[in-house]
């Protein structure tokens, strides 16, 4: 309880660095992660990046656990979805149905995610901007939406027994070979477009 003399701050985060409370006042935001002024005037001094050597190891070991890489990288929401998803997969699985399907999609995403958080570490260590391991485009492309926005409509369909799932899962590496084609156009794309 605080006395009508005592002002009371508000915390607005923590330092990541040296874990002390913030305020609005004493936060100074980099990159989405909250640091006290002693923390980043100490990276300033000794010439290095706020984030230490070695983060980016580690984030890609405690990757494995799903959500963990991301939520060390300060990806809180990322994580969150990166559970959902793990656990969505899991229970089709244990559903026992589209074995074909999303075994495969199981083993892909245990090797994303530590994958994800290691380079979203490696990005921030390098002051660089943190991007997806598939880049999905930006600004007027709605490839992301669009693509939510297929498999929402294609889960519909199955779940209202208008699309047969075993006639999916045996085409799905399809799926599979049209995506690589559209990233080979893509790429091809962009490097001849300077």
């Amino acid at each position: 309880m605080s006395s009508p003399v005592t002002p009371v701050f508000e915390t607005k985060g923590y330092c990541r660095h040296c874990g002390k409370p913030l305020t609005q006042a004493t936060a100074h935001e980099l990159n989405g992660v909250f640091y006290c002024g002693d923390c980043l005037t100490s990276f300033v001094q000794q010439g290095q990046s706020p984030a230490h050597p070695g983060k980016a190891a580690l984030a890609g070991l405690i990757g494995i656990i799903p959500g963990l890489g991301a939520v060390y990288n300060g990806e809180f929401l990322k994580g969150a979805m990166h559970v959902v998803i793990f656990g969505l997969i899991i229970s089709v699985i244990s559903s026992g149905h589209a074995l074909g399907l999303f075994v495969p999609m199981l083993i892909a995403w245990i090797f994303y995610m530590p994958f994800e958080a290691y380079q979203t570490a490696k990005a921030r260590l390098e002051g660089r901007k943190a991007t997806g391991v598939i880049d999905f485009g930006s600004g007027r492309q709605q490839t992301a939406p669009l693509f939510l926005i297929g498999m929402g409509v294609i889960f519909l369909l199955i779940q209202f027994d208008l699309i047969d799932m075993d006639r999916i899962v045996n085409l799905w590496p399809l799926g599979m070979i049209a995506l690589g084609v559209w990233m080979l156009i893509k790429r091809k794309d962009s490097s001849s477009n300077p």
